[in-house]
């Protein structure tokens, strides 16, 4: 959901905005992660949606209509990669060297996302980096080929570095779309939003491989302890794998 800017305080509007935003762990979204999957979004009904967003972006798309694909397209981004509705707009093209915290890469299906360490979290000791393991402040997040491609063809050209991926999302307020609005013209009979898929993604994260791997991926606390993320050490290739699985399952398409 968007956070709306107080129309007798515009300031503080912009400041919950921007705590609201990706950039740390100062979001909180209620869920409890050790729930079945399910209980937040059943996967035979998650896979509808997916599976339609994406079939409608892509029709979109081929008949030559590209600013009618972006709403179904940024759903199919939305419940591909667990993003959250007001972090869409920042995603921007580029590469693994590039600054920002999202962005999905131009020449192929991955989206570079930052992972934010938690508080206070130990600085390793230079001195003996060469005996520890190596350890990574980004995930390579897959997404489905055909997702990949649709977003590029958003645009006339060739996408250029630090440009956003949803035009019109990261545009004029007016433009905007949401996404439960998209979701529920697509599929109103099954009632399902980003945000309980976004909460079944986690789980289902959680599920494999423990509420710190959910937290730290997604940035989220999801209004638990960030203990358990002190001390983690699963691979990332681990987790890219385990998402590309999910996500085939879903969409229906493999991932990379």
């Amino acid at each position: 959901t968007e956070v709306a800017s107080s129309a007798a305080d515009p300031k503080r509007g912009t400041a919950e905005r921007k705590l609201a935003e990706a950039k740390s762990f100062l979001r909180a979204s209620q869920g409890d992660l050790s729930s079945p999957p399910d209980q937040f979004a059943p996967v035979e009904l998650v896979s509808r949606l997916a599976r339609a967003a994406l079939a409608s972006a892509c029709q979109s798309v081929r008949q030559g209509f590209p600013h009618e694909a972006e709403a179904a397209a940024a759903l199919a981004l939305a419940l591909a990669t667990g993003v959250r509705e007001i972090d869409l707009g920042s995603i921007v093209w580029g590469g693994i060297d590039s600054a920002e915290s999202l962005v999905l890469d131009r020449d192929c299906p991955i989206l570079h996302r930052t992972v934010f360490p938690p508080p206070n979290a130990a600085k390793r000791n230079p001195e003996i980096e060469s005996c520890l393991a190596p350890i990574t402040n980004c995930i390579a997040w897959p997404i489905p080929t055909a997702l990949h491609d649709v977003l590029k063809s958003l645009r006339a050209d060739a996408p250029l570095p630090g440009t956003p991926v949803l035009p019109l999302r990261s545009g004029n307020v007016k433009r905007r779309y949401r996404l439960w609005d998209v979701s529920n013209e697509m599929l109103p009979e099954i009632g399902l939003g980003a945000t309980q898929v976004r909460l079944a993604l986690a789980a289902e994260l959680t599920r494999r491989f423990g509420p710190e791997v959910a937290q730290l991926v997604l940035a989220d606390t999801f209004s638990q302890s960030l203990a358990p993320a002190y001390y983690t050490a699963t691979l990332e290739s681990t987790v890219a794998g385990a998402i590309a699985e999910i996500q085939e399952q879903w969409f229906g398409v493999p991932s990379l």
